[in-house]
């Protein structure tokens, strides 16, 4: 079976090279070198056509660079002073954004710098706050202490001493 497969598709390929050699000793055969001298000849026609062409081109564009020359020179100072505006509108744009964001950043590292400190000084704070609270504490223990244990007669001397400037002023009198 394989033999009569491979034996089938080379015929078909010799078959189909035939047909292709065959097709080509028809053209060859039947080719008209004249024509070949004609169509040249058309063709140097058509570049020298496409030269002149390209002539008057060129001449079109050195028209047209001398009038863009004219007109830019005539309108030369206007279109610097808008080149300038808009050269400078973008520079102070930038220059604005540069600004914010500089200042953008030192306030975030401030903050930053604020809460790392405190951060860090926690412990500290809070020893403090435990620290007053213990002072408190001492002056008001120590007032008490103070009232309790006194001498009565320190504190009746102030009651003597208003006693007896009263009776010295009504004696005066």
């Amino acid at each position: 079976m394989r033999k009569l497969m491979a034996r089938c598709t080379t015929e078909k390929s010799h078959q189909w090279k035939s047909k292709a050699l065959n097709s080509w000793k028809a053209f060859s055969s039947n080719f008209d070198h004249n024509m070949l001298q004609v169509s040249i000849e058309k063709l140097e026609d058509e570049v020298k056509a496409g030269e002149e062409k390209i002539g008057k081109l060129e001449v079109d564009m050195v028209e047209l660079v001398n009038f863009r020359d004219r007109v830019f020179n005539r309108d030369r100072d206007n279109a610097v002073k808008v080149l300038n505006r808009v050269c400078h509108s973008q520079l102070h744009m930038a220059l604005t954004v540069w600004v914010n964001h500089v200042s953008e950043e030192k306030r975030l590292e401030s903050l930053k710098e604020r809460f790392a400190s405190k951060w860090k000084l926690r412990p500290v704070m809070g020893a403090i706050i435990t620290w007053r609270g213990f002072v408190e504490t001492r002056k008001k223990l120590r007032n008490i202490l103070s009232r309790a244990c006194s001498d009565y007669k320190y504190v009746g001397t102030s009651e003597m001493k208003r006693k007896r400037q009263e009776r010295d002023e009504t004696s005066e009198n």
